[in-house]
């Protein structure tokens, strides 16, 4: 197993809405819904390298779990505008995904942890804070909702020559690099 360092980012996250777990009621569940300002949206947008963060709205319920655990589990949604990575135009992504994540105690998540098929996705467990960040859950989901790759409707490469960077901008000819040999074979074979 790697060796894992924590990391020693410390600056808060860009959105942030953090609820105690404290102040979390035992029965009915708690529900919550949250939203960011929009400078907030505007740093998300950073955050992402996209052009524009939008619409963004992450609701549901906290509810406790055995063993002093909680369940956030909710509906997120955003639009998301990035540059479409063949031809630079903005291709808006819209997100509208279910989020659920346990927070457990350290004891609990360690008995837990010897029973978890090593196959199992954990990506939805945590250790247990006095706080729970809903605005950082929504982040997340946010960046792993993203397309990598957004591609604009009807864009493709097909047909597209490339060339190195700073370069006017390739030919045909340009592209068939043994075109002009045959020439020279001749001129060569004329002398």
């Amino acid at each position: 197993m790697p060796d894992v360092t924590p990391s020693t980012d410390t600056s808060p996250p860009v959105f942030s809405r953090e609820i105690k777990t404290a102040n979390l009621r035992e029965t009915g569940g708690n529900p919550f819904d949250v939203t960011p300002t929009v400078d907030e949206q505007t740093a998300l947008a950073a955050l992402f390298k996209a052009n524009a963060v939008a619409k963004v709205r992450f609701a549901g319920k906290v509810t406790p779990l055995d063993k002093g655990g909680w369940l956030v589990a909710g509906t997120l949604g955003a639009s998301v505008t990035q540059d479409c990575v063949i031809t630079l135009d903005p291709v808006r992504t819209r997100i509208d995904v279910p989020v659920r994540r346990s927070f457990l105690p350290d004891a609990t998540l360690a008995e837990q942890s010897q029973d978890i098929d090593p196959d199992d996705d954990m990506d939805e467990i945590e250790v247990l804070t006095d706080k729970i960040d809903l605005g950082l859950i929504a982040t997340e989901a946010i960046s792993l909702a993203l397309p990598d790759y957004p591609k604009a409707e009807g864009a493709s490469l097909a047909g597209r020559v490339f060339g190195p960077e700073g370069v006017k901008p390739m030919t045909d000819d340009d592209a068939k690099p043994f075109a002009g040999l045959s020439a020279l074979r001749d001129k060569l074979a004329e002398d």
